[in-house]
């Protein structure tokens, strides 16, 4: 990936079901992504709309800093709590 993905500091999202391994992590971080966000485990489709929306909110409303967006969008209820952010 780092020869074909260049990032730039860019946080990357993914809703993929159980994509947020740290090997994935570790893929998109080593092609120059700032942060990467994804579910450890199969999540509700419903459940990664509602992080995402979230997520925004906290970062573009509230100006939250990206680990404290990620926490509160994580702590809707069980199935958000499965994003994992890496940095």
């Amino acid at each position: 990936m780092r020869a074909l993905v260049h990032l730039q500091g860019q946080a990357v999202i993914s809703t993929a079901c159980g994509s947020g391994s740290p090997e994935m992590a570790s893929a998109f971080l080593g092609a120059g992504a700032s942060a990467f966000i994804g579910p450890v485990e199969p999540e509700d489709g419903g459940a990664a709309i509602m992080f995402v929306i979230s997520l925004y909110y906290w970062l573009s409303d509230r100006k939250l800093p990206l680990a404290e967006a990620v926490a509160r969008a994580c702590a809707i209820d069980e199935e958000t709590a499965l994003f994992r952010l890496y940095e």
